[in-house]
């Protein structure tokens, strides 16, 4: 079992050339008005939804609600935290998950791990892999999505 690593940051994903545009979006950008975001000819969208075992994106269910409105490839991140367990973690997405209509055949779940000021982030990140492995899901294909950030 192989897991999909991407080397890309989750600001604004915006591909040329032929590819579909994208972009990810959090409380930070505030309400997103989701019809002018289809207007602009974005394919997919990824939503914050959670970051560590303890935080939960307030602009998540609306955020994610609003781009399956709109038809708009939808896709929620977690941001995963080091020194925090892997198993909480999970948890934590899974319960964020329950609230909006996602479907792991459809929608892409991406989890977002980043070195800087997370010391311990790496071994979490294998932690939260061989978590996730252990419940049997199918990392090799394109609905897990790993971003390792700037890590070497």
């Amino acid at each position: 079992m192989g897991i999909l690593i991407l080397t890309l940051t989750l600001a604004v994903a915006t591909m040329t050339s032929g590819f579909d545009r994208g972009i990810d979006v959090s409380h930070h950008n505030g309400d997103v008005t989701w019809e002018k975001v289809k207007s602009t000819g974005i394919k997919f969208a990824v939503a914050k939804a959670s970051e560590g075992n303890h935080m939960e994106d307030s602009k998540f269910v609306v955020n994610f609600n609003g781009m399956k409105k709109n038809g708009i490839q939808a896709g929620a991140y977690h941001y995963l935290r080091g020194g925090q367990t892997a198993e909480s973690q999970v948890a934590k997405i899974k319960a964020v998950l329950q609230k909006v209509s996602f479907d792991p055949d459809k929608d892409v779940l991406v989890i977002d791990v980043e070195e800087k000021g997370n010391e311990k982030v790496k071994s979490a990140g294998i932690k939260f892999a061989v978590a996730k492995a252990s419940e049997g899901n199918h990392m090799e294909d394109s609905k897990f999505v790993v971003n390792f950030n700037g890590m070497k």
